[in-house]
């Protein structure tokens, strides 16, 4: 009698990341160090940038509100002004590309699903009989095995 051999269970297949980073590769101290110390300083640059023209932005509004000389126009310097930019074209690209992903998702939600299959031809395509396919279902873990002819098999 031929035993019946059991398959590998079924799994997804893995999702893909993208871009592709090498996240679980030995890094040396060295670069650690290093990715460390050039987010500190870059941190700080920023930090500094930030008071520099929140206190520059304190004068002007000193200057506006108490004026010194009424008729003297006021000069602006923004500092800032790249980071601004740059952080408004990545909220205008977020905002068109959830535009873009909210369109899809409409597009494809709006579909109907597919009408389920009658029990009899569902249990037609597993091989089993509709009482079968029944019993499976009311249990809460079901373990089924696959011959070779496509046939299902419920393990105990």
């Amino acid at each position: 009698m031929k035993q019946q051999m059991m398959k590998p269970p079924m799994a997804h297949p893995t999702i893909r990341l993208w871009p592709p980073l090498i996240y679980n590769a030995a890094r040396p101290a060295w670069r650690i160090w290093r990715d460390r110390l050039m987010t500190i300083c870059l941190w700080l640059l920023l930090l500094g940038l930030l008071v520099q023209q929140s206190i520059i932005l304190s004068h002007h509004l000193n200057e506006f509100i108490f004026p010194s000389d009424p008729d003297a126009r006021i000069v602006w310097e923004f500092r800032l002004l790249p980071f601004l930019v740059v952080a408004l074209i990545l909220v205008l690209r977020l905002l068109v590309w959830g535009v873009i992903s909210k369109r899809h998702f409409n597009r494809v939600t709006r579909e109907a699903p597919p009408p389920p299959l009658p029990p009899l031809i569902e249990a037609r395509q597993h091989g089993v009989t509709p009482a079968d396919l029944d019993a499976w279902r009311a249990r809460k873990v079901a373990t089924v095995a696959t011959d070779e002819a496509g046939i299902c098999h419920l393990l105990p």
